[in-house]
């Protein structure tokens, strides 16, 4: 069974996967001595919501590009 410090420590793993980092990278970060998990997450957090922000406009793109072609046809 995992403790909760190892559940937090996966998930900080997850999350930095989730931005394409090499595993040697993330495991150099949270090894470092330096690391702040309370940092680390805020990080994450500030760079998923500009990620939603991206996601947003592409979908409203795409939506108007959708009424576009669905007016011509």
């Amino acid at each position: 069974m995992y403790g909760r410090a190892e559940l937090l420590r996966l998930q900080q793993i997850l999350l930095f996967r989730e931005f394409e980092m090499p595993l040697a990278e993330i495991q150099a970060q949270i090894k470092a001595p330096d690391f702040d998990p309370l940092a680390a997450l805020q990080q994450h957090r500030q760079a998923l919501v500009r990620r939603q922000g991206q996601l947003g406009h592409l979908i409203e793109t795409v939506d108007r590009r959708l009424r576009n072609y669905e007016r011509t046809r």
